[in-house]
Parts: structure tokens; sequence; C-alpha cells
């Protein structure tokens, strides 16, 4: 603060302000930086404290953003299959009646490696005797 004293002091010597008004003059303006350098801490920290409490909004929708996946994933799960509407009738063809399976379990996400117990719990007759002697390794492709 002396510093800016002396600062203004020189400044009003070279600007010629008269001595009865010098010292008012120093005053103001050192009062003047005081209050603008207050006015830009006060202004920082209110910047801050917007940040902060920016970064706690972001935080708080990232948590209720993955609480909620989370729920979703653990409450829908996979689709419930009904075994009963992918049994092959008598009558329908075994390479539609196939190419349908695989669509369905496709699409319910279930893994392929599963797919052959499956289907051998839904075929009957000649084509569940076609892929019981199959290897396991064919049965599985």
């Amino acid at each position: 603060m002396k510093d800016l004293y002396e600062k203004y002091m020189t400044l009003a010597e070279k600007l010629k302000i008269p001595e009865t008004q010098i010292l008012d003059w120093v005053e103001s303006r050192v009062k003047d930086d005081n209050d603008r350098l207050r006015d830009e801490r006060a202004g920082k920290r209110e910047e801050k404290a917007k940040d902060r409490q920016l970064e706690l909004e972001k935080k708080k929708l990232d948590l209720e953003i993955s609480t909620r996946s989370s729920t979703v994933k653990s409450t829908v799960g996979p689709p419930k299959l009904k075994l009963a509407q992918l049994t092959p009738s008598e009558h329908q063809n075994i390479d539609l009646y196939l190419e349908k399976f695989e669509r369905t379990f496709q699409a319910l996400q279930i893994e392929k490696d599963l797919w052959g117990t499956y289907l051998m719990s839904l075929l009957q007759g000649d084509a569940l005797s076609v892929l019981s002697s199959m290897s396991t390794i064919e049965s599985r492709s």
C-alpha cells in the first residue's frame, strides 16, 4: 500500500496537481485501486464457487446416470424367452426354423455357446436325431 502512495505521489507531482489537493487525489486513487482489487478478488471467488457448483452438479448427474443405467440393466435384463414359441412344427421347413431361431437368439443377445443347448431342448424327431449325432463342436456351429 505504501508503494501505491509513492506511485501516486510521484504521478501527482508530474501532473502538477496543487499541493493542497495532492493528498486527497492520492487517497482517492489508492482507494479506487483497492476497491478494484477487492472486486477482482471477489469476482474470482464467485467464479471459483460457480465452477465448484457446476462440477458438483456434473458429478451428481453422472452418478444419477450411472445409477439409472445400472438399475435399468439389473431390472430389465434380457427378455424372457418362451421356448414353446420356438418349437418347430412337423410341417415347418427346418432351414426356415433354424434361421428364425438364430435371429431370435441374436436379437435376445444370447451367447452362441448356449444356442446348442436351447436347440436340443426344442427339437424333436429327425431333427433332434441329426443334432444329437453331431459332435459337440459341430453342433455349436
